[in-house]
């Protein structure tokens, strides 16, 4: 599997710290760590640190890496998994085309949000059977957000 763009530095304690007082985390997230019984979201963050050499924090059963652009990708299991990315610096009219994309989005199992001052792409994704689809479906995120995020913020 080759390496997924988008993955910057790590996110540093302090900024964890903000993030998550900026976001609580929410209590479903204390779920016990398994994936469809199988996967640990320890196995999870295991893998992405081996294969994409990309540096993963987890912190209350919640996954949290940085992209090249500060985005924040969080992911979080309970009976599902839900992955997103935070995208802080997308303005107003960012937004409200994000928005205007929902429709089409919703048939790749995305949507835009709004949380605070800060637009975010949720992909909710079943249960893994696998490591291999766990990170697929990460991977298959991060790729069709970076698509994304170049449409709505221009370099």
């Amino acid at each position: 599997m080759d390496v997924p763009a988008g993955f910057g530095r790590s996110i540093s304690s302090t900024e964890l710290r903000r993030h998550i007082a900026a976001h609580p985390v929410r209590a479903s997230i204390d779920a016990p760590p398994a994936l469809h019984g199988h996967l640990s979201m320890v196995t999870l963050c295991d893998a992405m640190r081996e294969r994409w050499e990309v540096d993963v924090t987890l912190h209350r059963e919640a996954i949290f890496f940085e992209a090249l652009d500060h985005d924040i990708y969080v992911i979080r299991h309970s009976d599902g998994t839900h992955i997103e990315r935070r995208m802080s610096d997308a303005d107003d009219d960012a937004a409200a085309l994000a928005l205007g994309m929902n429709p089409t989005l919703f048939r790749r199992r995305m949507a835009f949000g709004v949380s605070g001052p800060t637009l975010v792409l949720h992909r909710y994704v079943t249960p893994w059977e696998s490591l291999d689809g766990c990170l697929s479906a990460v991977r298959d995120f991060v790729v069709v957000s970076d698509r994304i995020k170049r449409e709505l913020v221009p370099a």
